[in-house]
């Protein structure tokens, strides 16, 4: 009986102070731990950018003790280090990174209660000594750790601390919980270039479409990789509890706190339900005006859009029937895809940087896509004239257009192919910050607004747009126009 007793403490303690052997990651947690670059390598940076309460600090945090330990799981396919490695883990502030990282670590947020340490991840037998942060009540800043094959240590950090306090560091693993603000990111990949490591992000999006969300998102480089996890992929959240969930959050929450979808909120220049919006593709009549925009390339994206307007009624029902966006192509290379969406003989709205020299013959770049045969408009983008005053007099501000598009969307006037996935996901990220525009992949949206705005007057008759086999009224329109800029 005494030595049943004796083992059933033995147990207990090793379920109290070795927890690492006991972890059994969700299937998106394995994922995570395991992803791989396009090559089939381990991905020098990883981000898992999900949803709330569904395990993304837990995991980060067994991680972590994995390579701090040398403790690898059998099934383990992630990265892992034959020597014991210097690791470097944030939060957003000293008191978030004691509450969240120090507790997964450790057990505890308190340095000072000798009991729980070693019920975290980090098994007590691992653990050398802390060392105390000052200034921050039960907070450690660097843990010492007994590795497999030696010591090592981890040093905890806010991002309050700022760059330079990760600046001097040689990074073998690093990890972020919450979103690092972009220098701090920047001296994290600095830390691993000498030492070849590894960075992990875990964070929920939700300052919206940020440098660092854009990096993985949308401009992701071949040694990165990005999972998003929703409530779904957690087993403990059941149907029910989404259900409770949902309701206790504001509409615009929802996809950012319950997908790990990186939406803006209130600051969403077009908050408009995309099914309001969406339509089946159909055939467009010849007899149907038509127009494209484009957004040149260059440091961004190029980009280019087709819409065509039902001419019946007052007030012209407009459909974006197509759209690219491509990188790094050469002037020849977007004239021939201008061409093939019909800018060969349907006008092309162009923003006013198409009248910059191009730097190799001299002329300007407008010019350049004339000669390749694109319809491009007479003169750059600008927003319609008050009525009675000449073309070229309204100004090319932002606000004006997009408030346009916003009510037409809001009225059912401008509906969109719902096959046109890339517009969709623009729109989602498009948004306001401090009250501006943020000109971050907004090039789809940017074509759409030189396309809308210029197709329609200020009455919403046509202005620019043009059916393909009818020229006469948009050719007497632009020799009228063209007299108003000389």
């Amino acid at each position: 009986m005494k030595d049943h007793s004796k083992s059933i403490s033995q147990v207990e303690r090793s379920r109290k102070y070795f927890k690492l052997q006991l972890y059994s990651p969700y299937p998106y947690q394995r994922r995570f731990h395991e992803m791989k670059d396009p090559q089939g390598k381990v991905a020098k940076a990883r981000c898992l950018m999900a949803a709330n309460q569904i395990g993304k600090t837990l995991c980060g945090g067994a991680e972590a003790a994995i390579h701090a330990t040398g403790l690898y799981p059998d099934w383990w396919d992630g990265p892992r280090f034959a020597f014991p490695p210097h690791l470097v883990c944030s939060g957003v502030n000293s008191y978030r990174t004691r509450d969240l990282i120090q507790k997964e670590l450790l057990g505890t947020a308190n340095k000072d209660a000798e009991d729980d340490l070693g019920t975290g991840w980090i098994p007590k037998h691992c653990l050398i000594d802390t060392d105390r942060k000052p200034g921050i009540p039960g907070a450690v800043e660097k843990i010492h750790v007994r590795h497999a094959r030696g010591r090592c240590e981890i040093l905890l950090l806010g991002y309050e601390d700022g760059a330079a306090k990760v600046m001097g560091e040689r990074i073998d693993y690093g990890w972020m919980d919450e979103e690092p603000p972009p220098e701090i990111w920047s001296q994290y990949v600095r830390g691993t270039i000498a030492t070849g490591g590894y960075l992990a992000l875990t964070f929920t999006p939700e300052e919206g479409m940020t440098q660092v969300v854009f990096r993985f998102k949308n401009d992701c480089p071949p040694n990165y990789a990005l999972m998003q996890a929703s409530w779904e992929d957690a087993p403990h959240i059941t149907a029910e509890r989404r259900e409770e969930l949902l309701r206790e959050m504001l509409p615009h929450e929802r996809d950012m706190r319950s997908r790990g979808d990186p939406v803006v909120g209130d600051s969403m220049i077009f908050p408009i339900v995309d099914d309001d919006i969406r339509c089946d593709s159909f055939k467009i009549p010849e007899q149907w005006p038509q127009i494209l925009g484009i957004d040149f390339g260059g440091d961004h994206p190029f980009a280019c859009v087709k819409i065509a307007f039902d001419p019946s009624g007052k007030k012209k029902k407009g459909y974006i029937v197509d759209c690219t966006k491509q990188r790094r192509l050469t002037i020849p290379q977007e004239c021939s895809i201008i061409k093939g969406m019909g800018g060969d003989k349907t006008p092309v709205a162009w923003p006013h940087d198409g009248n910059k020299q191009d730097k190799q013959s001299g002329r300007p770049v407008a010019d350049l896509y004339r000669d390749e045969g694109v319809k491009m408009l007479e003169q750059h983008f600008s927003n319609p004239p008050e009525p009675g005053k000449p073309e070229g007099t309204g100004g090319q501000g932002i606000e004006a257009g997009l408030k346009r598009m916003y009510w037409a969307m809001t009225e059912g006037r401008l509906k969109v192919f719902a096959h046109l996935s890339e517009w969709f996901k623009e729109k989602a990220m498009f948004h306001r910050k401090d009250g501006k525009v943020v000109a971050l992949e907004d090039d789809l949206m940017a074509a759409s607004r030189y396309a809308y705005v210029s197709a329609l007057d200020s009455n919403d008759g046509f202005r620019f747009a043009e059916t393909i086999r009818a020229r006469s009224d948009f050719m007497r329109k632009l020799k009228f126009d063209s007299r108003s800029f000389r």
